[in-house]
């Protein structure tokens, strides 16, 4: 039943960022951050912000990975899943897709191309 509650909210979340996306003004400041996630409970979630952060730097790109497993090891210890290996890693591996996108996305402005907002890394323990 869980699990259904999750893929449910998960179809509702993407549909609305769908419909966020497509309404949307194509004019961003540099300075605009949002935040893009499937609809998770608030408890089960948390962002990391990295706007301090070049990613286009591999120094910098170690720091962020850092903060996210940092913030992993928190989110699982406040839901006391803290002593299960798979949570911290589902955690971070969440976060995946977002991580590589900001890259790219800071990649882009060094090479002076358009790029879009930074987007805030949203990591969530689903499946529980």
């Amino acid at each position: 039943m869980q699990k259904q509650k999750v893929a449910c909210m998960t179809a509702a979340g993407f549909l609305g960022i769908l419909l966020v996306t497509a309404t949307a003004t194509p004019a961003f400041s540099q300075s605009r951050v949002v935040v893009e996630a499937p609809r998770v409970d608030p408890a089960l979630q948390r962002k990391v912000f990295y706007h301090d952060l070049n990613l286009a730097q591999s120094r910098d790109q170690r720091l962020l990975r850092n903060r996210i497993y940092q913030t992993a090891q928190s989110l699982c210890f406040d839901i006391n899943l803290v002593r299960e290996e798979t949570c911290p890693s589902n955690a971070v591996r969440s976060t995946s897709g977002q991580v590589k996108a900001a890259i790219q996305r800071a990649e882009l402005r060094m090479a002076g191309k358009p790029a879009g907002p930074d987007v805030a890394i949203t990591m969530a323990i689903t499946g529980l």
